[in-house]
């Protein structure tokens, strides 16, 4: 009987005891359910719409990124093989025309002169009509001049005589040297003292039963270059070999190199990514043109100083809408929190 009372007697815990851990249950639970209701929202709040909002905003953006990148280098590489076409184009044309000058039976019989004085070279420059023509005929033709060493010669009309300073130059030289035709970058001045770059097709003519052969220039004008090529888009420059710059729609350039190092050694370069310029990063595609029936090159260099700036553009665009798309679930939830918390 003791036992029994002893175990019934400790199992028994004091009213004073037990009316105080009620109350401090009481006074502890409004707080735990407020910070539990509070943390449970929020905790909602980032894992169902932070989380997946900037996962899939981050592969949107990086997506969107490179679209677009891939759209302006895809532009850019259209319109640099755009140019490309239209040179070949023109160069082939001009060589062509050069083929039936520098065989022409009356060009052949003025460069001859067989000492006759300049009245007969002027007479028979005038029966000759055809140089008029394709210069008058073909827009893409700034001018046609032919030089000759022959003392018996005089300037006249497209005729020239080669002085010693113009016979020192090297791209005359080769042109007496070597029989195939090439290109070259010549500068001009007019009459007011501007200088002009122009792309020259220079060949050798062959004169028979003469001591001097004649050396033809065909020029090719650059204002049909810059009608042709001229982009309101795209800058575009042009070299010819290890030459100077011979078009640009930066006028400022003419006669500088090219912006983007060229390998020369490659039969056929190519390059497309970026360039950092003064007006900022910008994209660039540079190709090379083999010219007809000839050793020269032509390298064309485009560039999009624009594309970045319209990029960031729409790419700040994306990033907006993602932050407002996290913002205005998180304002809604603060104070549906605190209106909650408030009443419970």
């Amino acid at each position: 009987m003791n036992r029994k009372a002893e175990e019934k007697t400790g199992s028994v815990i004091p009213h004073h005891t037990e009316g105080k851990a009620k109350k401090d249950r009481q006074i502890f639970v409004p707080l735990k359910k407020y910070a539990s209701i509070r943390k449970q929202l929020y905790t909602i709040y980032i894992l169902a719409v932070i989380l997946p909002i900037m996962i899939i905003g981050s592969f949107l953006l990086w997506n969107t990124y490179r679209l677009l990148t891939d759209y302006h280098r895809d532009l850019l590489e259209s319109d640099n093989s755009r140019v490309r076409n239209i040179l070949f184009e023109m160069t082939t044309q001009v060589y062509n025309i050069s083929e039936n000058l520098v065989f022409d039976d009356g060009i052949q019989e003025v460069l001859r002169g067989n000492g006759l004085p300049d009245a007969g070279m002027t007479e028979k420059a005038d029966r000759l009509t055809a140089l008029d023509n394709y210069n008058y005929n073909y827009a893409e033709i700034e001018s046609i001049e032919i030089y000759t060493g022959n003392p018996m010669l005089t300037d006249y009309k497209q005729f020239h005589y080669a002085d010693e300073e113009l016979r020192g130059k090297k791209w005359y030289q080769r042109a007496l040297e070597q029989s195939s035709v090439f290109w070259v970058p010549l500068m001009s001045s007019d009459k007011y003292g501007n200088e002009y770059w122009n792309l020259c097709l220079v060949r050798k003519i062959p004169v028979m039963r003469s001591d001097y052969d004649g050396v033809m220039v065909i020029r090719i004008s650059d204002n049909y270059l810059h009608t042709r090529i001229g982009s309101r888009q795209y800058e575009t420059m042009v070299s010819v070999d290890r030459e100077p710059v011979f078009f640009s729609t930066d006028r400022s350039a003419y006669g500088s190199g090219q912006a983007v190092p060229i390998d020369y050694g490659e039969s056929y370069y190519r390059y497309a990514g970026t360039l950092k310029t003064e007006s900022g990063m910008c994209f660039v595609n540079v190709s090379t043109l083999p010219m007809y029936q000839s050793d020269s090159d032509i390298y064309i260099c485009t560039f999009n100083s624009q594309a970045f700036g319209n990029i960031g553009s729409i790419i700040g665009i994306c990033v907006a809408i993602i932050a407002v798309a996290i913002l205005i679930p998180g304002v809604l939830i603060h104070y549906f929190t605190a209106y909650f918390t408030s009443r419970v």
